[in-house]
């Protein structure tokens, strides 16, 4: 699955970065329920920064998705 949201300008990356996870952790928490999670620095080359989700999973840690901020 893929998805953008915009937004408008003036916001920073902060505000941003920080609506994206709140956005993706409530995605986590719907698929999987309340797992332990933990965000992980990515590089991926669309986007900067670059976050990946990764859950606990039968004593492992499992990335679940990976995301960003798109300028």
């Amino acid at each position: 699955m893929e998805a953008v949201k915009l937004f408008g300008e003036g916001e920073t990356d902060e505000v941003i970065l920080k609506d994206l996870k709140e956005t993706m952790d409530g995605l986590v928490r719907q698929l999987f329920g309340d797992v332990e999670r933990k965000w992980v620095d990515a590089s991926f080359p669309f986007t900067d920064p670059s976050l990946e989700m990764e859950i606990k999973f039968k004593g492992e840690w499992l990335e679940v998705l990976g995301c960003g901020v798109i300028h």
